[in-house]
């Protein structure tokens, strides 16, 4: 799971054909590792046999 913050500025001047622009961006990131453990069951209940074949 990644999330970003960004914060940017953009601005412009036009006059007919010829415009100029600008822009600034700045950001920063924070990663966090999440972990999901999962338990099958069967639907009347009960734990289903999970296993690797080899």
């Amino acid at each position: 799971m990644e999330l970003t913050r960004t914060r940017a500025l953009d601005g412009g001047l036009r006059f007919s054909v010829v415009g100029l622009g600008g822009k600034k961006e700045t950001g920063n990131k924070a990663t966090h590792t999440v972990t999901v453990q999962l338990k099958p069951h069967r639907l009347g209940g009960g734990d289903v046999d999970v296993h690797d074949e080899e």
